[in-house]
């Protein structure tokens, strides 16, 4: 995530940093922070998750704040994209519309 929104959730700096693809600068690996997203859960619904886990945080403010494949898989959550009109979505399985993140 860019560092203006990053710096101030307080996670636990952890030993790990990390190569930023955009903007220069690196990226520190903190825990103890919980990602919260929507996904499709169904029928057009959507539905909150909670996901913890490690979060990335960059430097300075260049590109975006992306969500990581550890929080997707921690709900269970699948991507699915079209290049072809970039659009994608977030959604959960039938047979998986619980919030695994929560304790």
């Amino acid at each position: 995530m860019r560092y203006g929104v990053g710096a101030e959730l307080g996670g636990r700096p952890t030993a790990l940093t990390a190569s930023p693809t955009t903007g220069g600068g690196g990226i520190q690996v903190v825990r103890g922070l919980v990602a919260e997203f929507e996904v499709e859960a169904g029928g057009g619904s959507r539905q909150t998750v909670r996901a913890p886990g490690y979060v990335g945080i960059k430097a300075n403010d260049a590109g975006s704040d992306v969500l990581g494949m550890e929080q997707l898989a921690a709900v269970n959550a699948a991507v699915s994209w079209n290049p072809g009109t970039g659009e994608g979505s977030l959604h959960v399985p039938a047979d998986d519309r619980k919030d695994r993140g929560e304790p």
